[in-house]
């Protein structure tokens, strides 16, 4: 499930996540739709949106339309840079498991306990596929049973055919996958061990008898699924934004809880070539981007224009209480505008831009950048201030003159 929720095991290459042995049977076609969806929401949202995200939501939508319950999807999750270690890969139920205190053993070292969660979430093979190899324990000794001497009747007729998890309806998720438990019609020898365990044999029949319990269980249990901490801790990563089967490589959109931390990565990346870590901050979905600098030249020389007015003006010999003041306040007034307007104009695209996304949330304003808007409002009103105190200033020199 980490390497699921954190889109580590859509990496290719030769030492990625599917080429380990759980993952060798993940379908491809599957995987790339997901790679399908990115493309398509990045070409309407751009890079915003992370794979992780996407698997999930897919996830949880390829659940819903096959028939079994929605369920609340916690998003914003980054897509990690490496795949997970064959150790973590491995660390999974193996099909092969014959004992329920082993498999609850594996879902407790994940902080999940509860005998329901188990037999709810091996509920989702409801909608499975394995290959033979995967119940070959099974066919190897068949015994007397005719399912298992049907089941290796099928794989030595086709060794890489896929089987149904669900005998009774494969492509529909409901509870048939519990009935058919109920008729030692399970196909792992870990399904099996679900039916003849004293702790989860009713939950089973249970599940069998009533579609709606299994339903909420399930959603119940999914949903804790998708809180289990990460490894390594943190919600750390990037948002593949060229391909969800590849790392961006060194290219990583990150990013931060502040513009502070954003410039700091930036000027360190661009000064050091090797990777560098992220902001210990991150948290949301906006990419950073190099701050705009092409203004501070003409910011520069508008702030400079009443000083040096003042200068030239007091060098030829004139005073702050002649009428050269009321030309100094004016230059001022008309440098001070020219600066915001600029900071204005230059916001003004990537507002309009923001508001006109077909991604824009519901509720925007959570993403509204207050902190900007409240420097804005303090830059206004040092200048009000600064106004009002050399008007005060002037008047009171000039009343000593007179």
């Amino acid at each position: 499930m980490h390497t699921v929720r954190e889109a580590s095991v859509l990496l290719k290459g030769g030492k990625t996540e599917q080429t380990m042995g759980p993952n060798t049977t993940l379908q491809h076609r599957a995987l790339q739709v997901i790679e399908d969806i990115r493309a398509k929401v990045h070409a309407a949202c751009g890079p915003t949106v992370s794979c992780a995200d996407i698997t999930v939501l897919a996830t949880r939508d390829v659940v819903v339309t096959s028939g079994g319950p929605s369920y609340a999807v916690a998003l914003g999750q980054r897509d990690r840079v490496a795949p997970a270690s064959e150790d973590d890969v491995n660390a999974l139920p193996s099909p092969f498991t014959a004992s329920v205190p082993d498999l609850l053993r594996v879902f407790q070292s994940r902080g999940i306990s509860d005998a329901g969660d188990l037999v709810a979430l091996s509920g989702a093979h409801t909608i499975g596929r394995g290959i033979c190899p995967f119940f070959q324990d099974r066919t190897d000794n068949p015994g007397g049973d005719a399912f298992v001497l049907k089941l290796k009747a099928d794989c030595d007729r086709d060794p890489n055919r896929l089987q149904q998890l669900d005998v009774i309806t494969s492509d529909a998720f409901n509870n048939a996958y519990y009935r058919a438990l109920n008729t030692s019609r399970g196909v792992f020898t870990l399904d099996m061990a679900l039916i003849r365990d004293a702790r989860t044999t009713p939950i089973v029949r249970r599940f069998a008898q009533r579609k709606d319990a299994f339903f909420a269980q399930f959603a119940r249990s999914i949903v804790k699924l998708s809180k289990v901490p990460r490894k390594p801790a943190g919600n750390v990563g990037e948002i593949r934004h060229r391909s969800c089967f590849r790392t961006n490589a060194g290219q990583s959109i990150l990013v931060a809880d502040s513009d502070f931390e954003a410039i700091i990565y930036i000027l360190v990346k661009s000064r050091w070539p090797t990777p560098v870590p992220s902001p210990a901050g991150i948290r949301s979905h906006h990419p950073i981007e190099p701050p705009n600098v092409s203004s501070l030249p003409a910011d520069e020389i508008a702030a400079g224009v009443p000083l040096l007015g003042r200068r030239c003006w007091r060098g030829r010999g004139g005073s702050s209480s002649s009428s050269g003041s009321g030309l100094f306040v004016l230059a001022k007034a008309f440098a001070v505008g020219v600066v915001l307007a600029m900071e204005f104009v230059h916001m003004l695209h990537d507002a309009d831009e923001a508001l006109t996304n077909p991604c824009l949330p519901a509720v925007p304003w959570r993403q509204f950048p207050f902190s900007g808007f409240v420097a804005m409002l303090a830059a206004l009103g040092t200048l009000v201030i600064d106004f009002v105190g050399t008007h005060m200033y002037e008047r009171k020199h000039r009343r000593k003159e007179e």
